[in-house]
């Protein structure tokens, strides 16, 4: 499809007004003043623990507590306050959508532990629900108001007697950085509840200061939103349907890097063939793809890969006839093999190539016309050699594979 420009024409919009100060400027009380002057009938999605309903003397709006500041939940509240028919709705703060319970930055920490701590990785499952936030603000067909609280800084101030005090200010809105670009109208509060409009696409406001800002601002902002042509009528988004508060998370998806590290470890416990380990994969994801493979399921196939790890730390059961060297003390002669298969694994040498390692070397250190068939058979002394030689790096994972390969008879 072509692009083509068209002329820009001023057309008439929402508000879309954010409201930042330290605790005290008064952020709740000028959200209040500037909607209710504005709107004929105003939503409150309350954070603060009920801190709008104690205006509620003053200024007639209808209220909604929220617990959980999930970003989704937010995005439903928006919707909620939009569907029933309110033409403003207050976000009394949107700060907690970033640092409150179940906020951007919490989500972030329940990500990553599931993603072995990474972190960089979890942004990547949270920025879409912030994402979804912020749209649900810009999609909005009512005017917006939304407080965020400033982070908090001490400045010295020195007055005309020369003496010096100290002065809380406030500085960043805690939120992501750059959200003031998100709105039509930034205004910043202090303590002395004085508003400085920072930010301003409306001319009439732009660098003004307001002493308790309300229905002033809320005058020539309406003016200028109610100015141009009429916005064209717009289909409404599809409609957000967010989860529960008490719903469960979905299932996290399994990096390539975590199902490499599951085949590797595959390989440690004797799974060294495409049939092995599709008989692995079977047993705990029947007929699922790799592409469907959840947190969950890796827990069952470590699990699985465990289960057999432990099997073959069991001892080996003899063949009738066949003496054991060391059938006088049972408990060592298992705890030596234990020790050695311990030291294998960790050492990248798969379980069933050690055996045969080690049935080799015994067969021709000790001279014998063959193998003995299970590794019971070879002495304690000499299993604990063999592992001392693997402990120390004599032998590695490459030297035993290479001698396990010169052992073994070519196939006719």
């Amino acid at each position: 499809m072509a692009m083509q420009f068209t002329k820009a024409e001023k057309q008439q919009a929402k508000a879309r007004v954010a409201i930042t100060g330290p605790a005290g400027a008064g952020k709740t009380y000028t959200a209040l003043s500037v909607a209710t002057s504005m709107c004929s009938k105003v939503a409150v999605i309350d954070t603060e623990h009920g801190s709008a309903s104690k205006y509620a003397d003053e200024f007639s709006f209808d209220v909604l507590e929220l617990q959980d500041f999930h970003p989704n939940n937010y995005v439903e509240a928006i919707k909620a306050a939009q569907d029933a028919g309110y033409d403003g709705v207050v976000i009394d703060s949107a700060s907690h959508e970033w640092f409150g319970k179940n906020g951007c930055l919490e989500l972030v920490d329940v990500y990553a532990k599931r993603k072995g701590g990474n972190s960089y990785a979890a942004w990547a499952d949270v920025t879409p629900l912030h994402t979804g936030f912020i749209e649900s603000i810009h999609q909005a067909r009512i005017h917006v108001f939304a407080t965020f609280r400033s982070k908090m800084d001490y400045v010295q101030s020195e007055d005309r007697n020369g003496k010096k005090s100290y002065q809380k200010v406030g500085m960043a809105p805690v939120t992501r950085d750059g959200a003031e670009y998100e709105f039509d109208v930034v205004l910043d509060m202090d303590l002395e509840h004085t508003g400085m409009v920072s930010k301003s696409r409306c001319r009439a406001l732009a660098d003004k200061v307001f002493r308790n800002p309300g229905a002033d601002v809320a005058q020539q902002l309406l003016s200028w939103l109610n100015s141009g042509a009429p916005a064209p009528a717009v289909a409404p988004p599809p409609a957000f349907t967010a989860p529960a508060a008490n719903q469960p998370a979905a299932p996290l998806p399994v990096t390539d890097d975590e199902y490499t590290a599951l085949t590797l470890a595959s390989k440690t416990v004797g799974i060294t063939t495409r049939e092995a380990w599709l008989e692995l994969w079977h047993s705990v994801m029947g007929n699922r793809p790799r592409a469907t493979m959840t947190q969950d399921d890796l827990k069952h196939l470590e699990a699985a890969l465990q289960r057999r790890a432990d099997e073959q730390m069991q001892p080996e059961t003899t063949p009738p006839d066949v003496p054991s060297v060391d059938a006088e003390t049972p408990g060592e002669q298992q705890k030596a093999r234990a020790a050695f298969f311990a030291t294998c694994n960790e050492n990248g040498v798969d379980s069933e190539l050690a055996k045969e390692w080690l049935r080799n070397k015994w067969a021709d250190d000790a001279k014998l016309p063959a193998p003995p068939e299970t590794t019971k058979e070879v002495p304690v002394k000499y299993i604990k050699e063999m592992t001392r030689q693997l402990k120390s790096g004599k032998d590695t994972a490459q030297s035993v594979a290479v001698y396990v390969d010169s052992k073994r008879v070519p196939a006719a």
